[in-house]
């Protein structure tokens, strides 16, 4: 497929949603893109988590503009790396105990234990 006839299917595609507005928003989306709605919400949701990895960084150099000592910076961006590290790791734990034991067992154990560190720093 060429360009030019790549370009000229989205158009089309794009006119046709565009002019059927009457069409809930799940088919419009599903006519601009061939993705379900459903795709395009979780893209938009892991866009935001991804996002939000980006304030530590710049916590971090508000806090210091602010006039705290360095240690105090040092401690924000620690606190960013450990999440960082054991977010994976307790993927792995929770969703291997979670394949053997179930999901309502996972959640289960999953929040008191995060609510417990949390609760500790």
């Amino acid at each position: 497929m060429t360009t030019s006839t790549a370009v000229a299917e989205m158009d089309a595609s794009l006119h046709t949603a565009a002019s059927s507005p009457g069409k809930p928003v799940r088919e419009r989306a599903q006519d601009i893109t061939g993705y379900p709605a459903a795709i395009w919400l979780l893209l938009g949701g892991n866009l935001v988590v991804r996002a939000a990895g980006f304030a530590y960084p710049f916590l971090a150099y508000h806090v210091a503009a602010r006039g705290h000592a360095a240690g105090v910076v040092g401690a924000v961006l620690a606190t960013f790396g450990v999440g960082f590290f054991t977010r994976p790791l307790g993927g792995i734990v929770i969703g291997r105990y979670g394949d053997r034991r179930g999901r309502k067992p996972a959640m289960l154990w999953s929040m008191p234990s995060c609510s417990g560190w949390a609760g500790a720093g």
